[in-house]
């Protein structure tokens, strides 16, 4: 055979070899973690950055510090100290961008609290499993407390001055039963009450008692001017009358007809006779 043919043939199942060579070492499976430290060591053993990073599996970092989103727009860190506290920090960076805004962080305690810095706003229910605190601290606290040994009661207490505990004795309590009671006085200017007594317009009004004023002078100079001759029969009208020291007298007057009259007065007995609108 001519050695020009011959030389060509061996050429080409030279490059046929190649190629089927290089075709079996070609792989698609990603990089490993070697391969990923190699190329870290290259550039910079410290610092790997990409545009974006997609972990198929757990994504564990052991720095203290973690920052998140957009840098000088949304910046926010993760922070978990060192210094032995077990919390969790969530802080966003200041407008001015020169530090993390530890002042309005969240943070998540290992015992399953979370404090947050600001208001919470809930677009659903907020339930809690036990007592719940609310207000300024040391200066304007509040307890709402519901008992775990049988009472079905919800005690609203405030803090006493001194901070040393709840001060149950001037607490507002509320029974399962629809029972409200106070522990203090009760100020009402005006209470609009039209469900009670069966649907008939009932309205409370509340009034201070200076000395010398009597319950005729507020019947007839305040509590007569409230009724209407268009009032249909039976509309009534109560007077809490508050004499000071937690003495508290009330009058029921109710409108029959064109006259007025006092179907239930407190300490006293009522006018029986009416008196005209």
């Amino acid at each position: 055979m001519n050695n020009k043919y011959i030389f060509f043939l061996i050429l080409a199942i030279l490059v046929i070899a190649f190629l089927w060579n290089k075709n079996e070492h070609l792989d698609a499976t990603p990089l490993s973690n070697e391969a990923i430290q190699n190329i870290a060591n290259v550039y910079n053993k410290d610092n790997l950055t990409a545009t974006n990073i997609t972990a198929t599996g757990g994504l564990n970092s052991t720095g203290g510090v973690n920052t998140f989103g957009i840098g000088g727009t949304n910046q926010w860190t993760l922070h978990t100290p060192f210094d032995g506290r077990r919390i969790m920090y969530i802080a966003p960076k200041k407008a001015d961008n020169s530090d993390w805004d530890w002042g309005k962080n969240t943070n998540f305690e290992n015992n399953g609290n979370v404090n947050f810095s600001g208001s919470v706003n809930t677009a659903g229910g907020l339930n809690a499993s036990s007592d719940s605190s609310f207000g300024v601290s040391n200066k304007n606290q509040w307890l709402l407390h519901t008992p775990s040994d049988g009472r079905r009661i919800m005690y609203l207490a405030p803090k006493k001055t001194d901070n040393s505990d709840w001060d149950w004795a001037k607490n507002t309590n509320f029974d399962n039963n629809g029972n409200v009671n106070f522990s203090g006085d009760i100020n009402v200017p005006k209470l609009n009450t039209n469900n009670i007594n069966g649907g008939i317009p009932t309205t409370s009004y509340y009034f201070y008692m200076p000395w010398g004023v009597t319950i005729d002078t507020v019947i007839n100079d305040n509590l007569k001017s409230k009724f209407s001759r268009n009032d249909p029969d039976g509309t009534t009208i109560i007077g809490v009358l508050n004499f000071g020291n937690r003495n508290i007298h009330t009058v029921h007057l109710s409108k029959i007809g064109n006259k007025i009259y006092n179907l239930y007065q407190s300490g006293a007995v009522g006018f029986n006779g009416g008196l005209s609108i």
